[in-house]
């Protein structure tokens, strides 16, 4: 969305998941012609982007249990739908140090 070419990364999900896709001309044409919509795209950007540094700041200052209470507080249903070890990687966690934190019930 930034950038007029392709993406070099892609995603891959653990449940059924459905994704819109618009190429980037349209996306730029609908900019253009809609204040609302060139908003929206911008302050979607700037939560995302915000995101992504919040995260970036608990994978190298947060502790393993930080981690673990910081995804269980935002996401309590998570332990439920995916396996732990894809939360522990995730996590950037060792799976033997995320079972402890859930059978330690520091939720």
């Amino acid at each position: 969305m930034l950038e007029d070419r392709p993406s070099k990364y892609f995603y891959e999900t653990l449940s059924r998941s459905e994704f819109l896709y618009a190429p980037f001309s349209e996306i730029r044409l609908l900019q253009s012609s809609s204040r609302a919509i060139d908003n929206f795209i911008q302050v979607s950007l700037a939560a995302t982007i915000s995101g992504l540094l919040q995260r970036m700041v608990e994978l190298q200052c947060f502790s393993s249990e930080e981690k673990f209470r910081t995804l269980i507080s935002r996401s309590p249903h998570i332990l439920q739908q995916i396996p732990h070890k894809y939360l522990a990687n995730y996590l950037g966690i060792d799976a033997t140090n995320f079972s402890k934190l859930i059978n330690r019930a520091i939720i």
